[in-house]
């Protein structure tokens, strides 16, 4: 059944978060949370964590683009005085973020989204509390963000460099669900997510004509061909070309300051590839807000629709290709996904975890030798790699929703003919609308599944799209 976007992203608002003054009964806290909207706004997890910069960088971008399209004045007072109590909460620590998490994307752009909003209507943030939040003041806070380094950190030059057996690694294997992979020895999603957020709001910021617009356009394309070449694998199905992107990985020793053999970084993860999605549209929104002469003049989003011609947004349409495919095909998205297009996720039955733990058959500096990775349990409570695979399991409605956030492309067409019909199969009702999976679904990732409902709804009014099955 179709929903209108704007009528369905108030309805979220005005029942499950409201101005944020206080929780409200639709939105209940519990050993298995639902939405958890209010959850921003207490104490566990601190505001400083990845995890609540995340949420909240979520919500800006999600009321920034709601308010334009609100149904009326009451609603939209509302609204601007739910972002000013994040503001006043969140907007220094998104700035000294200083992880290599979604975080310091989502939460840059959110509040990139909140200024916009407001240098645009020549308004300040004064309708929750005593303290403003001025224009000026957010401005500063972008400055502050844009000083620090842009392209000079570890993981974008390991991106941009693409050396193969040190930056990313083709799998010999004599099995053949892995042989032939290509991954990044590192983990993909956070930094092109940052990196995407740091192009715009420089971009939208500081103009196109500069040093650092032209490093980054050049980092962007190269990077685009890396995920097809040495990151991903490409194939043509059906008449579409779909790029499988695992989660990137590395072995221990490798460079990352990591412990464990990252088992995990030979799969593609919705959850992932999702924000790898956002980054990409980020990036190509810089270029186009450049194209349209409007860099350096702070516009809102939904004025910078990125092309679908832009290399990153045909990248991000392969990934979204290759999630048509797959969740048509199971009725379901997975954290773990077979690697190298093979059709199903990782479970426990069908062997590919043990596969992949004690997978270590091709060269490493010249020794071989078994995984030492702690897969952790097979269970809710687990720590490990099993853990995932077991959301797949026992939350596919969770999971699912993930793809939500790839509505930033505008495609739409993925969460029509797919996300919907997936959820509605999992479900067991002919539910499958935003509204449902962020009021009714219970889950032990339903509180991530109804933030990326948010990243979803945002996406798809900051490029125009009216109208969602």
């Amino acid at each position: 059944m179709a929903f209108t976007v704007k009528t369905e992203a108030e309805k979220i608002f005005t029942n499950l978060m409201g101005t944020g003054a206080s929780r409200l009964p639709a939105d209940p806290v519990g050993a298995d949370n639902r939405a958890n909207f209010h959850g921003i706004f207490e104490n566990n997890p601190a505001p400083t964590s990845e995890i609540q910069i995340q949420r909240s960088g979520s919500q800006l971008l999600f009321l920034t683009s709601l308010y334009p399209n609100a149904s009326t004045s009451t609603v939209r007072t509302n609204i601007l005085a739910r972002i000013h109590r994040i503001l006043n909460r969140y907007a220094s620590n998104i700035v000294n973020y200083k992880s290599g998490g979604p975080a310091g994307g989502l939460g840059p752009m959110g509040l990139y989204s909140a200024y916009a909003l407001a240098n645009e209507g020549k308004f300040d943030y004064t309708l929750a509390g005593t303290t403003a939040v001025t224009r000026t003041q957010l401005l500063s806070y972008l400055n502050t963000y844009l000083n620090t380094t842009l392209l000079d950190n570890e993981f974008a030059i390991r991106l941009d460099q693409g050396k193969l057996d040190a930056d990313y690694r083709t799998v010999v294997s004599t099995h053949n669900y892995f042989n032939g992979t290509n991954h990044a020895c590192f983990a993909l999603n956070g930094i092109i997510i940052q990196l995407g957020a740091k192009f715009f709001i420089h971009t939208a910021i500081k103009g196109a004509g500069n040093d650092t617009y032209t490093k980054f356009n050049a980092f962007f394309n190269k990077l685009a061909n890396s995920l097809r070449t040495k990151f991903g694998n490409t194939r043509s199905n059906n008449g579409l070309t779909e790029l499988c992107l695992p989660m990137g990985g590395g072995i221990y020793n490798d460079n990352n300051n990591s412990a464990v053999n990252q088992v995990r970084g030979y799969f593609p993860s919705a959850g992932y590839n999702a924000l790898i999605v956002m980054g990409l549209n980020f990036a190509a929104r810089a270029y186009r807000c450049a194209e349209l002469e409007l860099s350096a003049k702070a516009p809102q989003l939904r004025h910078v629709v990125a092309l679908p011609t832009h290399v990153c947004s045909s990248v991000a349409t392969e990934l979204a290709n290759y999630y048509k495919s797959f969740t048509a095909y199971s009725n379901q998205a997975f954290e773990i996904g077979g690697p190298n297009f093979v059709a199903l996720g990782a479970s426990k039955d069908n062997g590919w975890l043990d596969v992949a733990k004690n997978w270590y058959d091709y060269q490493k500096n010249g020794k071989q030798g078994p995984s030492d990775y702690n897969e952790g349990t097979f269970s809710k409570e687990g720590s490990g790699f099993l853990s995932l695979a077991y959301q797949d399991a026992n939350d596919p409605i969770s999971v699912t929703s993930y793809l939500y956030s790839m509505t930033w492309n505008g495609d739409h067409t993925l969460v029509n003919t797919t996300i919907g019909n997936a959820i509605k199969a999992k479900s067991g009702t002919s539910l499958a609308a935003p509204y449902y999976v962020a009021s009714s679904h219970i889950g032990f990732k339903a509180e991530a599944g109804a933030s990326r409902v948010l990243q979803g709804l945002a996406g798809a009014m900051n490029n125009g799209i009216t109208t969602l099955n």
